[in-house]
């Protein structure tokens, strides 16, 4: 009788964690912050590899 009221207590609070995290990436998501971040990232990113190509570049011309 014991085991089932601990597999009822811990689906509760199991249920109740996910509700928690549901709602903090739903936040997350809304406030533009998730998306925010990927762009700048991206940007980042984009940034690098025109630097490193412009260099290449520059490094081939050395040689040529």
């Amino acid at each position: 009788m014991n085991n089932k009221g601990i597999t009822l207590i811990a689906l509760i609070i199991t249920i109740i964690i996910l509700i928690i995290l549901t709602g903090l990436t739903i936040d997350f998501a809304v406030n533009d912050k998730l998306f925010n971040t990927a762009e700048s990232v991206k940007n980042k990113s984009e940034e690098q590899m025109n630097t490193q190509q412009q260099m290449a570049n520059e490094v081939r011309n050395l040689y040529k």
